[in-house]
């Protein structure tokens, strides 16, 4: 749907006059988008080849870690919210954090709090909701993205099934 509408406004651009994309790629001096895959996959599959990129003189590679995620997933984010983005990005930064602290233990809640309200603008109790979705129900956690469910809604529909289940298992004893 998105590459759809990408594509279309590529087009109408393009039939003005204008260069295909408002908004350019950034990519790293060795090639690694930094921001606009999706708009160059809509570049490339409407053969829209004249695109807006600004090339970014580091290479991706001279980067650590942790601030190429940061550097990747900020522009990611802002442009368009999905949890699919959220909670991969959660994921990836707590494997680096635990990395970095060489350890097997969970990180501190205050420590993901901060993140989570820093990065999303959301409690770490959301995406802590929607981490557990992604991982143990995905068809309602892909109702968050795809149907506009709140994760909260979805969060609720989780917990009522589990209870279902609970009970059938317990009745049927």
């Amino acid at each position: 749907e998105q590459l759809s509408s990408l594509k279309s406004s590529f087009d109408k651009r393009v039939s003005k006059g204008l260069t295909p994309n408002i908004t350019p790629i950034i990519v790293y001096a060795d090639g690694l988008i930094k921001g606009g895959n999706s708009r160059y996959t809509a570049g490339m599959e409407s053969k829209n080849y004249f695109c807006h990129i600004v090339v970014d003189p580091r290479k991706s590679t001279d980067l650590t870690e942790e601030e190429l995620l940061d550097e990747v997933t900020d522009d990611n984010i802002k442009r368009k919210e999905m949890w699919t983005n959220i909670v991969g990005i959660f994921n990836k930064w707590e494997s680096i954090q635990m990395n970095k602290a060489d350890s097997d233990k969970a990180l501190k809640v205050s420590v993901k709090s901060d993140y989570c309200k820093e990065k999303f603008s959301y409690t770490w109790d959301t995406v802590k909701k929607a981490v557990k979705l992604e991982k143990e129900a995905p068809e309602l956690f892909e109702k968050i993205d795809n149907d506009g469910w709140s994760v909260t809604r979805a969060w609720a529909e989780y917990q009522s099934k589990n209870k279902l289940t609970a009970f059938l298992t317990v009745s049927q004893v």
